[in-house]
């Protein structure tokens, strides 16, 4: 077991040494900042926040699968280009050591940038929960928090009343909504001029 944990640290001191690792890493940071200055969602936070998580979460795979296949392929070409592989072979490691610890050295250098990427998409996640809200609904939550005495409920009760109250903005729109939907001529509603 101890080679093929001495292949695995082999894998990932070449993998940094050839600045594959540190370059794939530097391209996942510049994508997961650019991200929440270009998603927009449906125009709420909750919807800024999941499109966010979509987009960052399919980036960080995409980016681990392609930094797996450079790693690889770049230490096996590697060592047959270098004729480190013949060398190998007359050590006592036997093939399936060899490519077990190829195998974990990938492995555990993609758990490392999963968890920087991870944190990296937590800590934004966070920022952007603390950003004001620009649609209605955003600015006002009706939480349940333990500590609500009943005068804090109703006050929250009042304030969704005025926001989605007949001429508040929020209901105005949804009217807007509704009409254009009942002029589609696909809803029930709706009649077709015959001619």
């Amino acid at each position: 077991m101890r080679k093929t944990w001495a292949i695995a640290r082999n894998l990932i001191s070449e993998s940094l040494r050839m600045k594959v690792a540190v370059g794939f890493l530097v391209l996942l940071t510049g994508i997961l900042a650019c991200l929440p200055l270009l998603m927009k969602g449906d125009g709420t936070l909750t919807g800024r926040v999941q499109t966010f998580l979509s987009y960052s979460l399919w980036s960080l795979a995409f980016i681990l699968g392609i930094l797996t296949i450079f790693v690889s392929c770049g230490s096996l070409a590697g060592e047959v280009e270098n004729k480190h592989a013949f060398l190998t072979a007359t050590k006592p490691v036997t093939r399936g050591q060899m490519m077990i610890g190829k195998w974990l050295g990938v492995a555990l250098l993609d758990l490392v940038l999963l968890g920087i990427g991870g944190g990296m998409i937590f800590a934004t996640v966070q920022y952007m929960r603390r950003l004001p809200g620009t649609h209605a609904l955003d600015r006002f939550t009706l939480e349940s928090e333990p500590n609500d005495t009943l005068d804090q409920v109703k006050a929250k009760e009042r304030a969704l009343a005025a926001i989605t109250a007949k001429d508040a903005l929020l209901s105005r729109w949804r009217r807007v909504a509704d009409a254009r939907r009942c002029d589609a001529p696909w809803s029930p509603g709706a009649t077709l001029l015959a001619g």
